[in-house]
This record gives C-alpha cells, sequence and structure tokens, in this order.
C-alpha cells in the first residue's frame, strides 16, 4: 500500500503544479465575425472540467474549457465539458491552452483554421484614430474655452475701467448686447412654437393647418404680434409708471421685443412684395429686377408710415385712455433711480406726430413738470417706439441696398448665397462708406441747423443700424464657406471676433472724442470739430455714442444668438426624451436662458447703463479711496 500512497501523492502534486502553471489572465482577440463573440479577456476560475479548471470571459455564459476529445474549446455554459463548442484547438492534452493552436471551427462540413490568438500578456491599447466629428468637438470646446476668457477679461477690464468714459458706455455695449439677445431668444422661441408646432399640428396638439405654413398665416400672425406689443408697451408703461426700473425695462427690452417683431413683420411683407407682387405692376419702362429694388424701398416707407400710425393711436391712447393715473399701480419706486413724477404726457399734434421735438432720451432728464427729476412715462414710450422704428427701418434699408446686388431676401435668420463675385465686396465696400457719409451729413446738419425733431432723430439712429445691419450680412457673405466645415467653431470664433472688434472700436472713438471734443483736445483740433458740435456745446457724444453702442450691441447680440441656437440645438438631439419634442424642448430651453440672463441683467446691467457719466466718475472715485485705505492696512 505504500507504494500505491507515494503514487497517488506524487500524481496529485503533479497535477497541482500543472494548475500552478496556468495563467491567471487569458486575452483572445483576432476572432473572424462568425466568433467574434471568443474576443476578450478570460479569468481563471475554479470549475474543473476533464481535469483541468477553466476560464470565463469576463462574467458571460461564455467558458474556454477542455473539452470531452482533451481539446480546449470556447463552449456555452450549459455546454461546459461536452464536445460541442464554438472554435477548439488544434493540440490535444495540453495542461495550457497557450500554444495549442491554431483554432479551428466547423464549417461547411470540415474544419477550417482561424486567425485568432490567444496570449497571456494585456494587448497594448491603441488608440483609436480620431474621427472628423470628434476633431470638430475638440476645436469647438478649445475655441470655446478661449473665447470665453478673452471675453471675461475684457469685460472685466472695460466695466472695472477707472476712465468714466470708457464705463459708462461698457456698461451701455454689454445692456444693449443683453437685451437684444434675451428679445431675440423670446421672439424666436414664440416663433417657432406657432409655426412648428401649434399651427401645422394635428388636433389636440395644434389646429391642424398645412405645414409649412402659407406665407398670408405667417404675415398676419407677425403682424399681430408686432400690433400687440405694441400695445403693451403703452399699457405696461403705465401700470409700471411709479417704478423707474420697471419702465427702464421696457424702455430698453421692450423696445427690442418690439422692434425684432416688427423685422420679422416687415420682412415676410417686403418678401411678398417683391418676388410675388412686384411683377403684377411692372410698366414696360422698367425691367423685372429694377421694378423689385424699387418695391423692396417702399416696403420702407410703408414701415415708416406704420409706426407714425402707430405713434399717432399711441398719443391718442395715452391722452384720453391712459390719462389718469391707475387705481392699482404695479411696482414702486427703486431707490437705484430717481422717482417718477406722475404727469400727463406733453399735448401733441395728432396731424404731424413726428413733427414735434424729441425729448431727452437721459433717465435725468425733465420734461413732465416744473421740478421733475425724470422724464414721464410717456416719454418712455416714446423712445422705446422710436428705438424700434430705427432697428426695424435700419434692418429693411440694409436688406433693400442688398437686395439690387444679390437679388435675394433672406430675411432675419437666413444667410446670402456666397459666390467669388470680386465685385460684390466692392459694392459691399461703396454701400458702408455711403451709409457713414450720410450718417455723418445727417449730424453735422442736426448740430447746426437744430435737432430735426423726431425725423432727424429716427433718420440718424436708422442710418447707424442699417450700417450694422449691412456689416453683419458682409461678413457672413464673405464667410460662409468657412461656416460649412465646422460650423459651431465658426459661429463661436465669429462671435470672439465681432466682440474683439466692438472693443477696439469702443477703445477708439473713447480717445478719437477725447483728442477731438474734450480733455486732450488741441484747440484747433476743437475749432475744427466744432461744426458737428455747435458753438460752445460738446454735443456730439450725446448724440452719437448712445446709438453706436446700440448698433455694436445689436451686433454682438445676433452672433451670440446664433451660438445659443446651436447650443440648444445640440443638448435637445443629445437627450432622448427631449429629441422626441424638438420644436417644444427647444423653445422652453431658449425661453429659460433668456429668463436665466434677465436676472443679472435686471438687477446689475441695467442700473449701470442708465447712469451718467458724472455718477460713474464719483463711483470710481469712491473705489480708489476704498482700494487706497485697503492697501493701508497691508502688514
Amino acid at each position: 500500500c505504500l507504494p500505491l500512497i507515494c503514487c497517488l501523492v506524487g500524481a496529485a502534486a503533479a497535477w497541482q503544479d500543472e494548475q500552478d502553471d496556468l495563467p491567471p489572465t487569458l486575452y483572445v482577440k483576432n476572432s473572424p465575425s462568425q466568433v467574434s463573440i471568443a474576443d476578450g479577456s478570460y479569468t481563471l476560475t475554479d470549475n474543473i472540467q476533464n481535469g483541468q479548471r477553466c476560464y470565463n470571459r469576463d462574467r458571460t455564459d461564455l467558458w474556454l474549457c477542455r473539452d470531452a476529445h482533451n481539446l480546449w474549446s470556447f463552449q456555452p455554459l450549459n455546454f461546459r465539458g461536452s464536445a460541442q463548442g464554438i472554435m477548439v484547438s488544434t493540440q490535444k492534452g495540453s495542461p495550457t491552452p497557450l500554444g495549442t493552436g491554431p483554432w479551428r471551427i466547423w464549417k461547411d462540413g470540415k474544419w477550417e483554421a482561424v486567425s485568432t490568438t490567444l496570449s497571456d500578456e494585456s494587448p497594448a491599447v491603441e488608440a483609436a484614430p480620431i474621427t472628423d466629428d470628434q476633431r470638430l468637438v475638440k476645436e469647438t470646446i478649445a475655441g470655446m474655452l478661449f473665447g470665453f476668457a478673452v471675453l471675461g477679461m475684457l469685460a472685466m477690464s472695460l466695466t472695472g475701467s477707472t476712465d468714466e468714459h470708457i464705463r459708462s458706455w461698457s456698461f451701455k455695449l454689454v445692456g444693449a448686447t443683453f437685451t437684444f439677445l434675451i428679445a431675440l431668444l423670446i421672439v424666436q422661441a414664440v416663433w417657432d412654437l406657432l409655426m412648428e408646432q401649434l399651427f401645422p399640428a394635428p388636433f389636440p396638439r395644434g389646429i391642424g393647418l398645412s405645414y409649412p405654413v402659407k406665407p398670408g398665416i405667417k404675415i398676419i400672425t407677425s403682424f399681430i404680434l408686432f400690433s400687440l406689443s405694441c400695445f403693451f408697451l403703452n399699457g405696461l408703461a403705465w401700470k409700471f409708471q411709479l417704478s423707474r426700473s420697471r419702465l427702464m425695462v421696457i424702455k430698453t427690452l421692450g423696445a427690442h421685443v418690439t422692434a425684432i417683431l416688427g423685422i420679422m413683420a416687415f420682412t415676410l411683407i417686403q418678401h411678398e412684395a417683391v418676388f410675388e407682387v412686384a411683377l403684377a405692376f411692372r410698366g414696360d419702362l422698367l425691367s423685372a429686377e429694377t421694378t423689385r429694388a424699387i418695391v423692396a424701398f417702399l416696403v420702407i416707407l410703408l414701415a415708416w408710415l406704420t409706426f407714425a400710425t402707430y405713434r399717432w393711436a399711441s398719443m391718442g391712447l395715452r391722452q384720453e385712455t391712459l390719462r389718469q393715473a391707475p387705481v392699482h399701480p404695479w411696482g414702486t419706486t427703486n431707490t437705484w433711480m430717481a422717482p417718477v413724477v406722475v404727469a400727463a404726457p406733453p399735448s401733441r399734434s395728432c396731424a404731424n406726430p413726428w413733427g414735434a421735438a424729441a425729448p431727452a432720451s437721459s433717465a435725468m432728464s425733465t420734461d413732465a413738470a416744473v421740478g421733475d427729476t425724470g422724464p414721464s412715462w410717456g416719454s418712455i414710450v416714446n423712445d422705446a417706439e422710436d428705438e424700434a422704428a430705427t432697428v426695424v427701418i435700419g434692418f429693411l434699408a440694409s436688406q433693400a441696398i442688398m437686395f439690387c446686388k444679390t437679388g435675394e431676401l433672406p430675411g432675419f435668420k437666413g444667410h446670402y448665397t456666397h459666390n467669388d463675385d470680386d465685385r460684390a465686396l466692392l459694392f459691399f465696400a461703396i454701400g458702408l462708406a455711403v451709409l457713414v457719409l450720410l450718417f455723418v451729413i445727417i449730424l453735422a446738419i442736426r448740430s447746426k441747423q437744430g435737432h430735426g425733431g423726431r425725423p432727424g432723430r429716427i433718420c440718424q439712429r436708422s442710418t447707424a443700424m442699417a450700417f450694422t445691419w449691412m456689416l453683419y450680412r458682409a461678413t457672413c457673405w464673405n464667410t460662409r464657406v468657412n461656416m460649412m466645415e465646422n460650423r459651431p467653431l465658426a459661429l463661436a470664433v465669429a462671435a470672439l471676433v465681432i466682440c474683439i472688434l466692438c472693443t477696439v472700436a469702443l477703445l477708439i472713438i473713447d480717445k478719437a472724442l477725447d483728442s477731438f471734443f474734450g480733455r486732450t483736445g488741441s484747440s484747433t483740433m476743437r475749432s475744427w470739430a466744432g461744426y458737428f458740435t455747435g458753438p460752445g456745446e460738446i454735443t456730439l457724444q450725446e448724440m452719437c455714442m448712445r446709438v453706436i453702442m446700440s448698433c455694436m450691441g445689436l451686433t454682438m447680440a445676433l452672433s451670440w444668438q446664433l451660438n445659443f441656437e446651436e447650443a440648444v440645438a445640440t443638448v435637445v438631439q443629445s437627450v432622448p426624451f427631449l429629441a422626441k419634442h424638438v420644436v417644444l424642448s427647444q423653445s422652453l430651453l431658449c425661453i429659460l436662458l433668456a429668463l436665466a440672463m434677465c436676472v443679472p441683467w435686471r438687477r446689475f446691467i441695467l442700473p449701470k447703463s442708465e447712469m451718467r457719466e458724472a455718477t460713474h466718475l464719483d463711483e470710481i472715485k469712491y473705489e480708489l479711496s476704498i482700494l487706497n485705505d485697503a492697501e493701508s492696512f497691508m502688514p
């Protein structure tokens, strides 16, 4: 018995040595498509089949075991140790699956060798090639991070400047950008909800109109929204007449919402009039292109007359229905602005609503009564209506001018077709130069011959707005090809470039005004520039800077609004639940973004943008004194 026991002990020891030699982990790769499930990592287990421990693939039902023929075989859970498997080794009786290849599969009634390899070393992880989509995402993220860093530094430098002019103008620029951007997001969200969901969707999700919605319905809807916005300017201002801060919200944000709705309405009218109606009234003396160009400019006159009619109706409403203060006014006077004196709007001739002198636009002007510390709510509504009129008329004028060259009316959201015609660049340059010259001429006439009332103010601001719109359109036309490959990155870079250009323009204008009209200007320069300012008065800054800041703010808002839309569309498409309701999700996200932006704009930017430069100077002196006191406590 002793020799038998020794033999059994020796066999057990030999078997244990074989089991100890099994590698703890095996890696399978390069399997053909028929058995590609075999690829992966296998871990040694305590399960024994046919005298050998088995391997399991990543805790799945696939095992690597010794089968009934003493071959290593890849087998499902229920066939472990049997003669069946999806892939088997060539060598028989090996204590380890390493080196038992080549591996075979049963195909077409015979065994066929495959390229599967098995190793106990972890394969080197090869970096997957970067796809075009991944490259575009990386470039976009890098561009956005760099852009936000630059914008943050620019914003802090301008709003924290010790020059009261730069600080005041930078807050006006940021304020105009915020109000235009908020207005664009809100109006676009409401418009998409109406035109993409409510009107074309079947009942009960909509009213079941045809898709796409016909132009006539779009014109009627947009004009109703525009008319309602003009009405609410008066109604809300009347209810908020005791709150100066809320009146400033109506003057800025309310004006820009009305302007965007007006652009949508008159753009649709201009498009239908030019391409559908113009040729019906063409005579033998004019070509089709000339007739369409004339009709495009006639729509500008229609917009002017519409705003004049609404002004007449607005003044009549204020003088007859809204003359008395509301019994239950909304809001109270805020401390960061002077109180509003409740007074009737100044009497004006309804026969010539554009002929009365323009009220002072400063938040601290006087026009309501003796001893008043600010304008009446009626004059604030006048300023808001003027702002809306200038934006709409400027847009229509720029679009009519560019129609003469391109023959296209893409509207508010579209782009012009790009071509390689070098004369187009010359046309844009000439058009921009003519608008600048016209702006200077109107400014000179108003400085020497009087302000010119409301028509002079509207003409000057509309000319500046037309220049802004045309510059924006020309930039989009020239960069359209570059925006095709990576649109998100192109939009981000364009917004960054526009912000930098606006900042540089602000600094250049500040230096120019200092040199020509004020603090550092020589007597010769002031004498030469006196033609634009009038004798003994420095009025160019008051006349121009708010217009210029509003124009630059509009350009910045347009560029960033496109980025917001691209980001919202990306988020909606990435979330499965939101992707099932694309229109509703995008509209709600745009409205939420607008509301989120309203809070910092209303609480911080709006009060700063309405402060006069003298107040900014006092604030700067106080800040410097605080800093000096803080430095005196240094250890």
